[in-house]
């Protein structure tokens, strides 16, 4: 049991309580006031229920008896002596912590009352048994431990909160701090994105724009000074190249304030096509977010599909397009269409106009020239040609564009594909196979037609009665010049009215006559003037001059004439000019032969 006196109050340790050996009596004094004496006893009110007594025992642990003495100051089990407690606050002692104001009893008045315990039920002692309770603990370590926690749990909350996250990288534009340095690359970034859509080309989740810092700063740069451009990707289109993965768009920079910059990116890229980034810069961003090696695994993008049912003329780079089979053609009198290449092709096109096969179809290019008119000239007759699939009103061609084959898609499930041309007949060539169709006129699918002869010879004509003779004088026979120039075909022949008797026959023209004295530009007689194809088939002549007194033979013949020989043999009937008689004219015979090439 401790001994009665004066012991530091730990509520506050400017002032001692007195305690008489068995319990606290509430009476206080200033720390250092060791010559005051001890304060006569008061009597203990009597306790409704007293704690258990503890054995008598040296000192040991604390126990939970703390807690049965909540309202007053508990000494310790060995007291000290107040002469051996420096006064709270001297100069040089050690810094004791107070108890939070809120714990701290009221001072009491001035005068000899300081010494009593004002009365109230805050300063009833409970009993103590077994000598003087142990001294309550402090509760400033556990308010510093709680501060240590809470500061501990702030650090680990903002762990968590801003995981990953650090200060803004510190940027400069032209030596002076960027305001936002954000926002340039938001919008350039959005610039992409729409680019990126509507240009068919391919990002990834780490595109993203950057600044662009110097490896080696330039002279009397500061070494965050960025390149006067945003950077961004890595973005890939259709025929890029895998190595050129950045667009790069102009900063422009305006005064800020504080000295700031704020810098606006250029409304569109610097070009089209994206670029590798050169050597000696350091992409960088605010948010210290880094930029993925080579092209973030992205690949070139296919082309995307074409509209379906579509028709145009493009290019398709360096795809082959075989020849097309002979014969692939049509025609009419004013020109037609001669496919000359023809076969299928994965896509046309280049960069964002470049275009692949829809789905469930697919691409057929042709090429096409004019065919010749009834006067020999090329002409192609591409406002009258269409496709038509499966026999169905076709679509019409666009207008054709020099060096650029058309470019059709068309269901692969497809039986025909024709072009069409229409006219004065409707004529079809396959897309799948180059046939011609059944009704086609075959001449029109030749691209020769005709020969060139300059042959001439001489004539003489023999008469059954003796005639009055263009010089004058009577006579029964003269001698003359023939000539052949030229040999042609035609299906028509406009100028006299005239087309072969079918779409597989032509009309084949031989420019010939004959001169005799004081006589030019003479034709033939029919009768005795005939054609022998290479098959062995005569063919008389037709005069088509449509006017009494004039020649204009022609022959109808196959339209795939090769060769035949023209024959002037026989005689012919005439009558005198000034009698009803009539007389025999004999010529002597000619013969030419005439070649026009296949095809």
């Amino acid at each position: 049991m401790a001994s009665p006196g004066w012991y530091p109050d730990p509520n506050d340790l400017g002032y001692q309580q007195f305690y008489d050996g068995h319990q606290w009596t509430g009476q206080r004094r200033p720390a250092g006031a060791e010559d005051s004496p001890a304060p006569p006893s008061e009597p203990t009110a009597p306790q409704a229920s007293a704690a258990p007594q503890a054995p008598a025992a040296g000192p040991g642990p604390e126990t939970d008896q703390t807690q049965q003495n909540p309202h007053g100051p508990v000494p310790p089990f060995q007291p000290v002596p107040t002469a051996q407690l420096p006064p709270a606050g001297g100069p040089g002692q050690p810094w004791v912590p107070q108890q939070p104001s809120w714990q701290q009893q009221p001072a009491p008045p001035p005068g000899p009352q300081q010494w009593q315990q004002p009365p109230g039920p805050q300063w009833q002692q409970q009993p103590w048994a077994g000598g003087p309770p142990p001294q309550r603990r402090s509760r400033v370590p556990l308010i510093i431990a709680l501060v240590v926690v809470v500061v501990a749990g702030l650090a680990v909350g903002g762990f968590f909160l801003f995981k990953g996250k650090s200060s803004p990288a510190a940027f400069t534009f032209d030596g002076k701090a960027i305001d936002q340095p954000d926002q340039p690359l938001s919008k350039a970034a959005s610039t992409v994105d729409s680019l990126v859509a509507s240009r068919h080309g391919a990002k990834s989740k780490d595109t993203r724009c950057y600044f662009a810092v110097p490896e080696k700063p330039a002279d009397k740069a500061k070494a965050s000074d960025i390149d006067h451009s945003a950077w961004c990707g890595p973005v890939l289109f259709v025929d890029g190249a895998a190595d050129k993965q950045y667009l790069r768009f102009s900063l422009n920079s305006q005064d800020a304030d504080g000295g700031k910059v704020q810098l606006t990116p250029s409304a569109q890229p610097a070009s089209n096509d994206p670029e590798a980034l050169p050597a000696g810069l350091n992409l960088k961003r605010p948010d210290k977010a880094s930029a993925p090696g080579g092209n973030g695994g992205l690949s070139v993008p296919a082309p995307p599909p074409a509209a379906k049912d579509s028709i145009v003329t493009a290019d398709v780079g360096s795809q082959p397009i075989p020849a097309a089979p002979a014969g692939a053609a049509m025609g009419t009198g004013n020109g037609g269409a001669a496919v000359t290449k023809l076969g299928p092709v994965k896509r046309y096109g280049t960069g964002d106009t470049a275009r692949s096969a829809p789905d469930g179809q697919k691409l057929i290019a042709f090429t096409l020239a004019g065919t010749e008119d009834d006067a020999g000239v090329p002409s192609l007759a591409s406002g009258s040609l269409s496709i038509s699939v499966d026999g169905h009103t076709g679509h019409k061609l666009p207008e054709a564009v020099p060096g650029q084959p058309y470019v059709a898609a068309v269901p692969n499930s497809a039986r025909k594909v024709d072009l069409v041309l229409t006219g004065s007949a409707r004529q079809t060539v396959s897309l799948l196979n180059g046939k011609p169709g059944a009704g086609n006129i075959k001449l029109y699918a030749r691209s020769h037609r005709e020969q060139l002869l300059s042959k001439s010879g001489t004539i003489t004509f023999r008469y059954s009665a003796e005639i009055v003779l263009p010089g004058g004088g009577g006579g029964t026979s003269q001698t003359g010049t023939w000539s052949v120039n030229l040999a042609r075909l035609s299906y028509t022949i406009p100028a006299r009215h005239a087309k072969a008797s079918g779409p597989g026959q032509a009309l084949l023209y031989v420019d010939m006559g004959y001169t005799l004295a004081g006589q030019t530009d003479l034709g033939f007689d029919p009768s005795i003037a005939t054609f022998t194809t290479n098959s062995g088939h005569r063919v008389r002549a037709r005069n088509i001059a449509g006017v009494a007194g004039k020649i204009y033979n022609v022959f109808d013949v196959p339209a795939d004439l090769t060769s035949g020989t023209l024959h002037i043999a026989g005689s012919y009937t005439r009558k005198f000019a000034n009698a009803n008689q009539t007389y025999t004219t004999t010529v002597t015979p000619i013969t030419v032969a005439i070649t026009i090439p296949k095809g």
